[in-house]
């Protein structure tokens, strides 16, 4: 990663094939035709999971020596909304479509449910290796990093440090002797 004043960015990586080649080009401000995307196995396929990345990655921390005004490009745009057509495509051609008029909530709540598995917390704590610690530990990571993003960029940093309740609430303080 390189630091750029605010926040880090992530340098560009190598191209994985023709859609990532394409994503590349037209984040460095070239004018491209944009390829027909046909992808046998989607949800397998590198070159698209790394074009859909560098779309999406505009929105989060940027990439080093990308301008933050292609984030809303309309041909990049116009290229991700192909890309995740196709994805979206994958997703559901593997686990299907269930129709349901159940509200979304209630839906997860039944499914959460039905689960009758060890929790990941639980299975790791009984039967992790070290591997399996450190795999955890870097997924997590990067899930953090993508999560926390969005709030912060809603809130922007407070310039003076946070104060306990006690020390805004004077009736609060507690008085020593």
């Amino acid at each position: 990663m390189a630091t750029t004043g605010k926040a880090e960015r992530m340098t560009l990586p190598s191209a994985r094939g023709p859609l990532s080649a394409t994503a590349l080009s037209l984040l460095s401000g070239e004018d491209v035709a944009l390829p027909t995307v046909a992808i046998s196995d989607p949800l397998a396929d590198d070159d698209l999971q790394l074009a859909l990345f560098l779309c999406f990655e505009l929105h989060y921390r940027g990439l080093e020596g990308v301008s933050d005004l292609l984030e809303w490009d309309p041909a990049l745009l116009g290229f991700r909304r192909d890309l995740e057509q196709v994805f979206e495509g994958g997703l559901r051609s593997a686990f299907g479509i269930v129709p349901t008029e159940e509200p979304i909530d209630v839906q997860l709540r039944a499914l959460i449910g039905a689960d009758d598995g060890e929790s990941l917390s639980s299975f790791l704590a009984r039967h992790g290796t070290v591997d399996m610690y450190r795999e955890f530990a870097m997924h997590r990571s990067a899930y953090h990093l993508k999560e926390g993003d969005p709030p912060l960029l809603r809130h922007p940093p407070s310039p003076r440090p946070r104060q306990g309740r006690a020390a805004r609430d004077p009736a609060r303080r507690v008085r020593r002797r």
